[in-house]
């Protein structure tokens, strides 16, 4: 009966010592607010992307591991890009890229506004674009003026909308960039 008493106390301390562990997995709650299409105040990664929004969309912690914003002389925005990381890691997580409607990056815009099958078209009052999700990534592509901005997220934070964060994340970028709406460029703008 002792040797009975002795095990059950034995199991008891071993269990309360396993239940003291701290094991992260599923104690974290995602953080399911909606990223705005209006862009936030705060620190801007790469100076254009909102710091807030993209710790929002991984999920964790973000730094950037590349990125720059290039003027011409005269101020005019001839391009944008930015890389992030979850602090702690090496894979990007995020890309951002901003570069002229024009050639390549152009044709594959149209095409993808050609197909709603395939791409989902944002309505109009969220701008000329559409998402989708390819390999479990997030991706949003958006004209604004003379301007695409494509958004990546490789990593959506478990729970969280990958296309509706990378669709509001170009949404921001195009104020803060101040990206004009006009189109200056040679040809008719894109539409659907």
């Amino acid at each position: 009966m002792r040797l009975l008493k002795t095990a059950a106390v034995l199991v008891a301390a071993v269990l309360a010592v396993a239940g003291c562990g701290d094991d992260d997995e599923g104690d974290t709650p995602v953080d399911t607010t909606t990223i705005p299409a209006t862009a936030p105040g705060g620190e801007l990664l790469c100076d254009f992307l909102p710091a807030e929004s993209a710790a929002l969309a991984v999920g964790g912690e973000v730094s950037a591991e590349g990125g720059q914003v290039t003027r011409d002389t005269a101020g005019v925005l001839t391009s944008a890009g930015c890389r992030i990381t979850v602090d702690g890691g090496d894979d990007v997580v995020l890309r951002v890229l901003v570069d002229y409607m024009m050639g390549n990056a152009r044709v594959g815009f149209e095409d993808g506004l050609a197909d709603p099958e395939t791409y989902h078209q944002l309505p109009d009052d969220q701008g000329l674009g559409y998402s989708f999700t390819d390999g479990g990534a997030g991706q949003a592509r958006l004209s604004s003026g003379d301007y695409l901005i494509e958004v990546t997220i490789s990593a959506p934070a478990e729970g969280r909308d990958g296309e509706a964060d990378a669709v509001a994340i170009a949404q921001q970028v195009t104020q803060t960039l101040e990206i004009p709406q006009e189109w200056t460029l040679q040809g008719t703008p894109p539409t659907r």
